[in-house]
């Protein structure tokens, strides 16, 4: 290849990157938007319940200061038999701040898709 084909091909994979760059970062910022708002909408209308961390993974996906973290935990309704599920979820680094394996958190889960579970943000006492 010549220098001017060269040339040619760099000036096309370069604005090319670019685009694959934000395209990449718009569908991260619009799954985290879409994730929060299904689970600000299922804390206001989710039955309560509590549940136990079973096993917590970073998923490696971090946005911000924020990392993406899956949570099995065992669902404990007033009203039926416990049950497990796999949510995911943004945690505020470091993750320290969630629940941790073996521990007991409050929930709000959806009655018509149990496997739905939202963690209910602790805060912290004065």
């Amino acid at each position: 290849m010549d220098r001017s084909t060269l040339n040619t091909i760099g000036a096309m994979v370069v604005p090319l990157a670019l685009l694959a760059i934000a395209a990449i970062t718009v569908v991260a910022f619009w799954m985290t938007s879409r994730h929060q708002g299904a689970s600000s909408r299922l804390l206001r209308t989710g039955l309560p319940a509590e549940a136990t961390v079973l096993s917590l993974r970073t998923l490696g996906m971090t946005i911000s200061d924020d990392t993406r973290v899956e949570l099995t935990l065992e669902v404990r309704p007033s009203d039926g038999p416990p049950y497990q599920t796999t949510i995911q979820t943004i945690a505020p680094r470091p993750p320290a701040k969630l629940p941790q394996p073996g521990e007991t958190t409050p929930v709000r889960y959806d009655p018509n898709n149990p496997s739905n579970v939202a963690i209910v943000p602790v805060t912290p006492s004065a």
